[in-house]
C-alpha cells in the first residue's frame, strides 16, 4: 500500500511538502517536554481545539499513563513545522495494544470528553494533509486509529474524510454559548416558571443551614479536597444505581485527575464549583477551563441533601458565573439529556471512529469493535440486575 492512511492523500499537495514542513514524531519524555513553548504558543492560536488538546492537560495524563513504570501506553505525537520552523499541526496520539494490534488513540482515555488536533489557522489543507501522510506512514507498528469523542466541527474533520469510519451511534453534547443571550436573567427566563420556582423553594429550604454561596477554586489544597470529596459522592451514587464509569473503574485515571486539581504549577483548567450552605459543601462540579469555555466534567452532591436538589442549585449558580466572568460557552458533553438540554442553547455532534491501517486492524474493527463489542453490550444491558452487579464488582 503506497500510504497507509489513504484519505489524508484524498487531495494532493499545493506545495513540495517535503521542502515546505517538517515533519517529526514525539515519543518520549524529552520529546513532549521540549515541545511544550511551541505546544502552547499553538493552542493559543488555534482557537478551536478544546482543553484535552492543552499542553499542560496532556501532561498530567502523560505523567500517569504513558511515563510511569510499566506503563501500557506509548506517546506517539505526529507534528508538522512549516518553513519558518513554526508548529503548525500537533496530533496528540498514545499507542495502545488491543489483543493482537496495536492503536493510537488519543491521549487522555478515559478523561479525554473531546479529540481533536491542534490546527493553526489559515494553513493549506491539502498540503498539511499530505504532511502528516508522510509521518504516519512510518508508523508501521500501528495497525489502525480508535478516535473516540469527535466534534462535529474539530479541526480533524477539516483533514479528513472521517464518515465511512464512523463507528458506534453518533451522540450530541449540549452546549451555552453564552453569547445567545444579553445577560444571565435573559437565559434563565428560557426555563419553564415551574423549574425556577422549584429551584427558589429549595435555596430557601437549604439557607436554613446556613447561608448560600459558590466558591469557584483554582488547583491547589482547596480545589484537591473539593474534587476528593465530589469523587467520593459520585462513587457512593454509583455503587447505589449498580452502575459503572470508565473513569471511576480506573484507579490511574483518578490519579491523574486528583493531580489535576492539586498541581499549581501545570495549568489543566481544573475549576471546582462548591456549593455551600454556611461552612458545609453539599454540591461540587469540577470542571475545567480553557480559552473562553467551561466545560462540565463531573457534578456530584451530598446524599443527605438529595432532597434539596443541590445539585441543580450549584448549576444554576455556576452557570450565572460562566456568564459574570464572561466565559462564552458552557460545556455539558454528551450524550445529551433532557436536563442538559434545560441548561444548554445549542448542540454539537459527537462521534466515534476506527481506521484500519493493515489487514490485523480491519480484522479487529471489523471482528471486534463492529462486532463482539456491540454484541457484548447488549448482552450486558439485558442480563439481569444481580448478575450486572457481580460483573461490576469483579470489574472494579
Amino acid at each position: 500500500m503506497a500510504n497507509r492512511f489513504l484519505d489524508f492523500v484524498a487531495a494532493p499537495a499545493s506545495v513540495d511538502v517535503a521542502a515546505t514542513y517538517t515533519m517529526a514524531t514525539v515519543a518520549d519524555r524529552a520529546g513532549f517536554t521540549a515541545l511544550a513553548a511551541d505546544w502552547k504558543a499553538l493552542e493559543a492560536a488555534c482557537g478551536t481545539a478544546t482543553v484535552f488538546q492543552t499542553y499542560d492537560w496532556c501532561a498530567h495524563w502523560l505523567e500517569a499513563f504513558a511515563f510511569a513504570e510499566a506503563s501500557s501506553y506509548r506517546p506517539r505525537i505526529a507534528t508538522v513545522r512549516d518553513e519558518t520552523g513554526r508548529l503548525i499541526v500537533v496530533f496528540p496520539l498514545c499507542l495502545k495494544a488491543r489483543g493482537f494490534v496495536t492503536f493510537a488513540e488519543w491521549i487522555g482515555q478515559p478523561l479525554c470528553q473531546y479529540g481533536d488536533i491542534l490546527l493553526a489557522p489559515g494553513v493549506d489543507l491539502p498540503s498539511v494533509r499530505a504532511a502528516l501522510a508522510r509521518s504516519i506512514n512510518v508508523w508501521t507498528d500501528v495497525s489502525g486509529f480508535r478516535l473516540r469523542k469527535v466534534r462535529a466541527d474539530s479541526n480533524l474533520g477539516q483533514l479528513i474524510a472521517l464518515d465511512r469510519y464512523a463507528i458506534g451511534v453518533p451522540e450530541e453534547a449540549a452546549i451555552l454559548n453564552t453569547s445567545d443571550f444579553a445577560a444571565f436573567d435573559d437565559f434563565l427566563a428560557t426555563q419553564s416558571n415551574r423549574a425556577r420556582k422549584h429551584r427558589r423553594s429549595k435555596r430557601r429550604k437549604l439557607e436554613a443551614v446556613g447561608p448560600v454561596a459558590l466558591d469557584v477554586l483554582e488547583p491547589g489544597p482547596a480545589a484537591a479536597a473539593a474534587c476528593d470529596t465530589a469523587i467520593a459522592w459520585k462513587l457512593d451514587w454509583l455503587n447505589a444505581h449498580n452502575t459503572s464509569s470508565r473513569m471511576f473503574s480506573n484507579p490511574t485515571a483518578l490519579d491523574a485527575f486528583r493531580a489535576m486539581a492539586a498541581d499549581r504549577e501545570r495549568d489543566s483548567g481544573f475549576r471546582a464549583f462548591v456549593l455551600r450552605a454556611g461552612d458545609t459543601p453539599v454540591a461540587i462540579e469540577c470542571s475545567f477551563v480553557s480559552h473562553g469555555s467551561v466545560y462540565a466534567f463531573l457534578g456530584a452532591f451530598d446524599p443527605d441533601f438529595d432532597t434539596l436538589s443541590v445539585g441543580k442549585l450549584q448549576m444554576e449558580d455556576t452557570v450565572r458565573h460562566v456568564f459574570e466572568a464572561g466565559h462564552r460557552h458552557y460545556d455539558l458533553f454528551a450524550p445529551i439529556t433532557d436536563y442538559k438540554e434545560s441548561w444548554s442553547s445549542s448542540r454539537v455532534g459527537v462521534a466515534e471512529y476506527a481506521v484500519p491501517l493493515d489487514l490485523p486492524g480491519l480484522a479487529y474493527v471489523n471482528g471486534y469493535i463492529r462486532g463482539l463489542r456491540p454484541l457484548a453490550k447488549w448482552a450486558y444491558d439485558h442480563v439481569p440486575e444481580t448478575l450486572r452487579t457481580t460483573l461490576i464488582e469483579k470489574l472494579t
